[in-house]
């Protein structure tokens, strides 16, 4: 190994443990507080999913506060609430699911920074169509640079390194009831047998 590239080493493992990971944002959609990839419902189904952010650690000495925006499929979805995690007693005033718009802005805030992997909110949608639908969350006000939505509890902005999560949910037809098939099929069978009775 030449000296150079064992100096770099030792210096990037050094500093390693200096250096802070992105906060990461991800959907719970079974209450276990780990991230889903997808999910399934029936249109007319009422569902919850938990909004969480993991990886923040104590370099800028927690999370103080927090605002997103999660966008979702207004033809597919319809969203009937909100609530924040009791962990943020502070939530802002203009808190909102716009239906039309197809999106909800909501941010809080604590008393002092919290560190590891915590909820944020929940929200409670209805599937009111079939086909996939996305949620996806971003940068609340991203065109508002003096607006700071993922703030460490020292002031640092965290916002340009969050990385912000995505999921498709598939909405399913209304499965039809196992008599409907069944009365489907006795009039299948009455009607064949009287075409036997006309033919013979």
């Amino acid at each position: 190994m030449q000296p150079q590239s064992f100096a770099a080493l030792f210096a990037s493992l050094l500093f390693a443990p200096m250096l802070s990971a992105a906060p990461v944002t991800f959907f719970d959609f079974d209450n276990d507080a780990v991230a889903d990839a997808t999910w399934t419902v029936t249109a007319g189904d009422t569902f919850t999913v938990d909004v969480y952010v993991s990886n923040v650690d104590n370099a800028h000495s927690g999370l103080l506060s927090w605002g997103v925006e999660l966008d979702f499929s207004q033809s597919l979805l319809t969203g009937n609430s909100y609530s924040i995690a009791p962990a943020w007693p502070f939530a802002g005033v203009n808190n909102q699911i716009d239906n039309a718009g197809g999106k909800a802005e909501l941010l809080a805030s604590a008393l002092t920074g919290t560190t590891g992997t915590m909820a944020l909110f929940s929200i409670e949608f209805t599937a009111s169509n079939t086909g996939v639908a996305t949620l996806s969350l971003q940068e609340l006000y991203p065109t508002n640079t003096s607006f700071t939505g993922f703030a460490g509890a020292d002031g640092y902005d965290y916002d340009a390194e969050v990385v912000f999560d995505s999921v498709n949910v598939t909405i399913n037809p209304v499965p039809l009831p196992a008599s409907l098939w069944l009365f489907a099929s006795g009039l299948a069978g009455l009607f064949v047998r009287a075409r036997r009775k006309r033919n013979a």
